[in-house]
């Protein structure tokens, strides 16, 4: 999926708070949805617009094998690769976007899905998440057949065989 960033619907955003661009600002090829630590390193989380990074139903793999590098609770990254190499169609798809000429998207992990649901409602109302649950890349350590979900609705995680249909949505982080 390759979107220009000219054709982006979102424009760039030029507005500095403090210092940092507010949450829910359009930058970096999606939107400002939070800022978290990574091994000691500050990061920005921007969320991929809905129409080029959204995955209406979709199943996290239909391999109930455990994917060992697919447990981080807080990269996300990571765990996109190794569902890739373990052949999830899902990951292939999202680590194979380049939305607003960035091509280093991948699906949220579980404590970056905690970061979307805080920034929910500060989101434009056409790119808010649904009120829906949304897979999240890290797999259920417990039981390998499943994977971690976040409920875009009240705010739950829980988690639910990885062959399941829910949605999906692309992210990537910026080193602030």
């Amino acid at each position: 999926m390759d979107t220009p960033a000219a054709t982006s619907p979102l424009a760039h955003d030029t507005r500095l708070v403090g210092g940092f661009f507010p949450l829910g600002a359009a930058i970096e090829g999606g939107i400002l949805i939070g800022r978290f630590f990574l091994e000691e390193k500050p990061y920005a989380l921007i969320v991929a617009p809905k129409q080029e990074g959204e995955f209406p139903s979709t199943a996290w793999s239909k391999s109930m094998d455990k994917v060992e590098g697919a447990l981080s609770y807080f990269d996300g990254a990571a765990n996109t690769r190794a569902m890739a190499e373990a052949g999830s169609p899902l990951a292939v798809k999202v680590l194979a976007f380049k939305i607003g000429g960035f091509e280093d998207w991948h699906l949220m992990s579980r404590g970056e899905a905690l970061l979307a649901m805080a920034a929910r409602d500060l989101m434009p109302e056409t790119e808010a998440f649904e009120r829906e649950w949304y897979w999240t890349s890290t797999q259920y350590a417990d039981v390998s057949d499943c994977a971690w979900f976040q409920g875009f609705y009240n705010g739950n995680q829980n988690n639910w065989h990885k062959d399941g249909k829910d949605m999906a949505r692309a992210v990537r982080r910026v080193a602030i």
